[in-house]
């Protein structure tokens, strides 16, 4: 799955008073609510630039919950 950040692609915000944000806290909190939504709980993710912020921020905040995510930089293998 790739999705697109918020403000690319076919994104849109369903409320016209929803925050504009691209905070990478905002970003990670995205790709958190777009997992639970979909009922993710494990995942290994991954991205480039932004995307990849977005995959660390959400497996290094989300970890009280039982579910498990990771986050691989390439070099480390």
């Amino acid at each position: 799955m790739v999705p697109f950040l918020r403000g690319y692609g076919a994104t849109r915000f369903l409320s016209p008073t929803t925050p504009r944000s691209g905070e990478q806290a905002a970003l990670g909190a995205d790709l958190l609510a777009m997992m639970d939504a979909l009922g993710i709980e494990r995942t290994i993710l991954g991205g480039y630039d932004w995307g990849g912020r977005a995959a660390c921020i959400v497996a290094a905040c989300d970890q009280d919950d039982g579910t498990n995510h990771q986050c691989r930089h390439p070099d480390n293998r």
